[in-house]
């Protein structure tokens, strides 16, 4: 587990701890039926628990609850990859649906971004997304992502690719 806290304005990213587990299920299913219009969600609790021992049994995973004030708004979880150039891989950021479009997306990958540059020195960034999450790699190119590659998936039913988006920090 790769330990974070951040303040800035109204807001704080934490890392997200054992006892945070039923409440973030909750409400990341809420999210994501809001998102998806799906009747059940992707992962049950037990899949979204075993997510959470990944994170929590790894040195270079961070999975993290965005807050503002005293209310939980949002969950990122990434990947650090120590390398030549190091990396962060981030696998999803979510925030309340009724927050989306008010920049607090922004903000907290600005923010993000920024703690791994200073604090970490990495400056690589990448996000691998379905080719059809239309929204969320509109939002990775307004936060200045660039896609560097589109690959498709032969092996599933669906026939999905993805498309790997990374921003580079100079």
């Amino acid at each position: 587990m790769f330990d974070i806290k951040l303040k800035f304005e109204d807001l704080e990213i934490l890392s997200i701890e054992k006892e945070d587990l039923g409440r973030i299920y909750k409400w990341f299913t809420k999210e994501e039926k809001y998102l998806l219009k799906v009747q059940s969600a992707s992962l049950d609790e037990k899949q979204f628990y075993e997510r959470f021992l990944e994170y929590y049994l790894s040195e270079c995973e961070f999975f993290l609850k965005i807050n503002r004030g005293s209310e939980f708004i949002g969950i990122i979880k990434g990947t650090i990859d120590f390398k030549n150039p190091n990396e962060v891989w981030i696998g999803y950021i979510m925030v309340e649906h009724s927050l989306r479009g008010r920049g607090v997306g922004a903000k907290v990958l600005k923010e993000i971004i920024r703690y791994f540059c200073i604090e970490c020195g990495i400056c690589n960034f990448f996000v691998k997304v379905n080719e059809k999450n239309l929204r969320f790699i509109s939002f990775l190119r307004k936060n200045k992502f660039k896609v560097s590659r589109v690959c498709k998936e032969t092996n599933t039913a669906l026939n999905n690719g993805f498309i790997i988006l990374t921003k580079i920090i100079q």
